[in-house]
């Protein structure tokens, strides 16, 4: 961890904190061809041109280098040169790398695991995502400010030389900085007991480029600030969050090996729903089976999507019910479909109630739909799935209603 700046008064602290109340200023100052152009078109990523934030307009604009809030940035450039001969300067060295590979061994000793390719396939591949999303984002504002990089505006070498030729490029915001605290993000959220240490390890990494030469603080700032708007914005993108749901089951697996993996069950679509009037119930008791009712089926109406019509009148319901409170359904019936197609339906399910552990009363109700169409119709599609239905409790209509889903 890095060690607050010991020359940094009490106005350069005020003035640091003020600028980062500063409200957006929006100036200016040229353009300039962005320095990680190389870093992003390494890796794929989630957000596109109109779907990452625009850091011009939530990110104030960088101190003037002749205002008082510059005080700040020059007592942090001030320590960072008194760090380069230290072995944090040598960490601040090895801190210029901007690549997936570094920050696995940089973060592996925070996360309190080896962070792996071939361990974490999933994890890497989402950061490699990540990682070119927050350069990305940082593009913008950098070519918006303009703003010259320490070494340059000072006159003076860098800890890294052999860089310095390829960096007469904008410095606000920081995009080493953002990566790295995007990073850290994401990490922190798939190991949240490492949280603390993790985030360390990305504010670290940010310092490094004060100490590096390449960066002022309010660089810094402003990268992690552009790192926390990106894996906002990344968690309402729905491929993001896909990927992510695959890295922190592997991570889950890799932490707690003796868990037992549970698979990940099926998911479903909404097909139809079916509101069925029904005719005057009767009962035969007493069977070898147990108490039978059976219920007409009079008509009614469904629709889902692409599909709709009414209930044809003859069907019946057919119920079982034991003295145990359970009862087992099997309704068959007809539908006809508004372009005039019959599909025959047979519904199976069960009723019951219990208690469950605690001793509180419990109530299922669940059937299993098959359908039967014809198959040169356009619903040849019902023959070949599995389906699953449940009563719409709640709704105002006299008979009864079912939701019908897919099993995908």
């Amino acid at each position: 961890m890095y060690t607050r700046p010991t020359m940094m008064g009490r106005k350069a602290l005020v003035t640091v904190l003020l600028f980062s109340l500063l409200p957006f200023s929006a100036t200016a100052q040229g353009h300039q061809k962005d320095s990680t152009s190389q870093a992003t078109q390494q890796y794929p990523s989630f957000l596109d041109k109109q779907t990452l934030p625009d850091g011009r307009r939530y990110l104030p604009a960088p101190p003037d280098f002749d205002s008082n809030l510059f005080v700040g940035d020059e007592a942090w450039h001030q320590w960072g040169q008194s760090q380069r001969n230290t072995e944090r300067g040598e960490q601040a060295r090895q801190d210029a790398k901007l690549d997936v590979d570094y920050f696995l061994g940089r973060f592996s000793a925070s996360f309190g695991m080896p962070l792996t390719r071939e361990g974490l396939p999933q994890t890497v591949s989402l950061l490699e995502k990540v990682i070119n999303d927050a350069v990305k984002a940082t593009s913008t504002t950098k070519r918006h400010h303009n703003r010259q990089r320490p070494f340059l505006h000072y006159g003076e070498g860098t800890l890294i030389p052999e860089e310095e030729e390829t960096h007469h490029t904008p410095s606000y915001p920081s995009s080493h900085s953002a990566a790295g605290w995007a990073v850290a993000l994401v990490l922190s959220e798939l190991h949240p007991d490492s949280a603390e240490a993790i985030l360390g390890t990305g504010l670290d990494y940010g310092i490094s480029r004060i100490i590096a030469g390449y960066h002022y603080k309010s660089d810094v700032d402003a990268g992690q600030l552009v790192a926390s708007a990106c894996v906002a914005r990344l968690h309402a993108d729905k491929a993001f969050a896909e990927h992510y749901r695959q890295a922190v089951s592997e991570v889950g697996r890799v932490l707690n090996p003796a868990v037992p993996v549970v698979p990940e069950g099926p998911k479903t679509e909404f097909v139809l729903q079916l509101r069925v009037t029904l005719g005057e119930a009767f009962t035969i008791p007493d069977t070898q089976h147990g108490r039978r009712t059976v219920i007409p089926i009079t008509g009614g109406t469904f629709e889902g999507p692409g599909i709709k019509g009414t209930i044809v009148n003859g069907g019946a319901d057919y119920q079982i019910a034991n003295a145990a409170g359970r009862t087992e359904l099997e309704a068959i019936y007809c539908i006809k479909t508004d372009d005039g197609v019959y599909i025959h339906i047979r519904n199976r399910g069960i009723i019951a109630g219990g208690k469950d552990a605690d001793g509180r009363p419990t109530f299922y109700f669940k059937c299993a739909p098959q359908f039967e169409a014809p198959a040169d119709s356009p619903y040849a599609w019902l023959n070949n799935s599995l389906f699953l239905c449940a009563p719409a409790f709640g709704e105002q209509f006299n008979g009864i209603v079912l939701n019908v889903w897919r099993v995908l």
